[in-house]
């Protein structure tokens, strides 16, 4: 079974191993026999100021799927997470003034919750569309990972009181033995077997204000989030830096050299780096552009001869053909 490439560098808090433990306890597990080898001792997850390793804190995760026996354990993990858990980034989503603002700081600050999924917000049509894509190769904790975030973001939503306008929940995996268990926290047509993870709301109501909205709170907390974040460096996500700068400019898809001049490098050493973490530009481009030509075929009624310039390709012929690749599909017959 494939491993997680994860990072052994102690950025995450402390407070989500805690809350994985305490929900194991709640099933019989002790907190002893979930974190024994890893360094950790229970007394220490009450410490706030402690952080960790992702590479810890997934393999806890495993130790826990497999002790559980509840299919559903990971999404029922993040339904449990308060807005408080996630320190500075929940209150900056909680005190936003509009179900808008709340999505673009979720995604622009996803980095300061456990870094393995990067967000994004793009309003295609109908929908404000938030796009969910790990930062690495996760093997077999993707679906755990998602799993959790599926249920933490329900439960954020909820607290904002933004939960009823999800219109749509797509997911890129069949449906798993607690698929009912995502009906009930979403509320919403959840739909398994896609081409990708979204969660999908009517672009009209991204001007509804919110009932906690606090405008000063708001851009104390989004100044406290953008240190946080510069505090990170490159621990915040090296994927998502490079899939932010790709899509930094719509319907304008840099070559590695613009990419690495975005992010302050240079090409050679983000090609490196890349590698390092199993991936590559190409790869990351390619999967942007995927994205959004998929979302383009959806919701719009481009002819494929524009999607294809607005997703880079000169010649639709070579689109076509990459879009067979991706999805196995041709664009007319996707469509």
């Amino acid at each position: 079974m494939e491993k997680p490439q994860v990072s052994d560098r102690p950025t995450e808090p402390m407070v989500y191993l805690a809350l994985l433990v305490r929900q194991l306890e709640r099933e019989g597990v002790t907190a002893a026999s979930v974190l024994a080898g890893t360094g950790i001792v229970p007394r220490e997850l009450s410490d706030r100021s402690l952080t960790l390793s992702l590479r810890t804190y997934l393999e806890v995760a495993a130790r826990a799927r497999d002790q559980s026996g509840d299919s559903g354990f990971a999404l029922r993990l993040g339904l449990g997470q308060a807005v408080g858990h996630h320190g500075i980034y929940g209150y900056a989503i909680l005190s936003s003034a509009t179900l808008g603002e709340a999505l673009e700081v979720a995604t622009r600050y996803a980095g300061l919750g456990v870094g393995l999924l990067d967000l994004t917000l793009r309003v295609t049509g109908e929908f404000a569309v938030v796009s969910v894509q790990p930062t690495t190769k996760l093997g077999d904790m993707r679906p755990f990972v998602i799993d959790e975030f599926l249920g933490a973001w329900a439960a954020g939503m909820q607290a904002v009181g933004a939960a009823v306008e999800l219109s749509e929940l797509r997911l890129d995996f069949p449906a798993p033995a607690h698929r009912a268990l995502y009906r009930e926290a979403f509320g919403a047509r959840v739909h398994f077997d896609c081409d990708a993870i979204e969660l999908r709301y009517p672009a009209s109501a991204l001007e509804r204000a919110l009932d906690l909205s606090d405008p000063a709170t708001a851009a104390l907390c989004r100044k406290q989030c953008d240190a946080l974040l510069a505090r990170l460096g490159e621990t915040g996500g090296l994927v998502a830096h490079v899939r932010r700068a790709v899509l930094q400019t719509p319907g304008k898809w840099p070559g590695l050299d613009a990419a690495a001049e975005r992010l302050h490098t240079s090409a050679r050493s983000l090609t490196r780096r890349l590698k390092e973490q199993g991936t590559s530009y190409q790869q990351i481009l390619d999967d942007a552009r995927k994205e959004v030509a998929i979302e383009y075929l959806q919701v719009s009624e481009l002819s494929v001869d524009q999607i294809a310039e607005r997703v880079g390709y000169a010649e639709t012929s070579n689109f076509r053909r990459a879009f067979k690749k991706w999805t196995g599909k041709s664009p007319r017959s996707y469509r």
